[in-house]
């Protein structure tokens, strides 16, 4: 027999190495970091510009991650995808024009939201048929039909945040055939449990960030955009430990510093339920068409 329970009873701080290190690489296999990129005379100017999670939704495969950062690639020229996070070297560059920008959402006031977005990719190229080798893409659609109003309690399970942090980030030169390479570190950290609230029509979580920890970078500029997820764990009859279920929670958009430190993201109900209908508003896409490509 196996049983599913709160968090309360295994702690954070007890939280297997091997297990967590699992968790990482598969929710690696959803994330992503953005550079934007500008062409000028005489070469190119780039600038890292947030994160985001390779979902598919409305039948079509997206970066999720938040308007400002959606606003800051569609301002270049071209979009570079960090895909690998086990140090290759991958070219994935997009023409900004091949991208479709889903601007959803975004509010007045930069920390209090809203600030949600999409960024559809096309089916064909080599920068999809790179991502595609090197990334899964999360079923947000496959979510959207059967998770509202069956959302598991902040209790169950642990959180994990992933994404792209700017600070860390080296240049390392010329790579084998790359004149220019920029290094820098995907971040996939267990978190406390979020604090759940809504304002103006829209859920969010505000996560506690250690205000000093060896682990976690000193500034969180370029985790705009990472994924919030909702990790089940149960646990079997001899004690062995597992992940029973993987769930997209959130989109972090803005960081707090006082009167404690924290990130703020949408939730659950922002992505599941006021995605959907925003899409569908804006570009009046709801499913997939039939020349579409199949999920991953």
């Amino acid at each position: 027999m196996e049983s599913d329970s709160p968090t309360g009873q295994l702690h954070i701080g007890e939280f297997p190495a091997a297990l967590h290190d699992e968790i990482a690489e598969r929710l690696a296999l959803h994330s992503v970091g953005f550079t934007s990129v500008l062409r000028r005379p005489g070469g190119t100017e780039s600038k890292q510009s947030g994160s985001g999670t390779f979902v598919r939704v409305a039948g079509r495969h997206a970066f999720l991650t938040a308007d400002h950062v959606a606003e800051q690639l569609q301002a270049g020229d071209m979009v570079s995808i960090l895909v690998d996070w086990r140090g290759e070297v991958r070219r994935c560059l997009y023409e900004r024009d091949h991208l479709v920008f889903a601007r959803l959402a975004r509010g007045a006031d930069d920390g209090n939201g809203p600030d949600l977005a999409l960024v559809f990719i096309p089916v064909g190229g080599e920068a999809s048929a790179t991502l595609r080798t090197n990334k899964s893409a999360y079923d947000l659609d496959r979510r959207i039909a059967g998770l509202p109003e069956n959302y598991p309690g902040v209790e169950w399970g642990f959180w994990f945040s992933c994404g792209v942090p700017a600070e860390g980030a080296v240049d390392l030169g010329s790579v084998r055939a790359f004149e220019q390479v920029r290094g820098v570190q995907g971040l996939c950290a267990l978190a406390t449990r979020p604090r759940e609230f809504e304002l103006d029509g829209f859920d969010y979580f505000d996560l506690s960030v250690p205000a000093t920890a060896p682990e976690v970078p000193t500034v969180l500029g370029g985790m705009s955009g990472s994924g919030l997820w909702q990790v089940r764990i149960r646990q079997a009859t001899d004690g062995t430990i597992y992940v029973q279920d993987y769930i997209l929670s959130g989109v972090a958009f803005y960081e707090w510093y006082a009167p404690e430190r924290r990130l703020r993201y949408h939730a659950r109900r922002s992505l599941h339920e006021r995605l959907p209908a925003l899409l569908n508003g804006q570009l009046g896409w709801t499913a997939p068409p039939a020349s579409q490509d199949v999920a991953v």
